[in-house]
């Protein structure tokens, strides 16, 4: 998925419980800086499954990410550590909201879905003046 040249886009939602088949993405290929530059809402929907975003260098996305005001992420299944999530703070300067769900507890309903793996980030120290 690519979304080319869309300049006055202001809210992105994405959604997927992902596929066996499915490899993770990094965002910076689906949202290009030149066409991105009025990206204010970000929400990603993990449907309790696999993570299919692949954390990236935040230089790649703070072109994308600098009007970013709001970051909506849910269900990230329970075992899932939340430290890749700070790829996102990280190239995201002028964020004002940061929102995490966990697992719902709703019955899976899937029938090929991917298998959930945990993500692995080194963080280091880290400090967002805008949270």
């Amino acid at each position: 998925m690519s979304c080319g040249f869309v300049p006055q886009l202001e809210k992105v939602s994405l959604a997927s419980a992902a596929l066996s088949g499915q490899k993770p993405f990094t965002l910076s290929k689906c949202l290009s800086s030149s066409s991105t530059r009025s990206l204010s809402t970000l929400c990603l929907d993990f449907c309790s499954q696999m993570i299919w975003i692949q954390p990236e260098d935040p230089k790649q996305l703070t072109r994308i990410f600098s009007s970013l005001r709001d970051v909506y992420i849910y269900n990230v299944f329970a075992e899932c550590d939340l430290n890749w999530t700070f790829f996102i703070l990280k190239a995201a300067p002028s964020l004002k909201n940061f929102y995490l769900s966990r697992h719902s507890c709703e019955p899976n309903k899937f029938e090929d879905i991917a298998k959930k793996t945990d993500l692995v980030w080194e963080t280091s120290s880290f400090k967002h003046l805008n949270l």
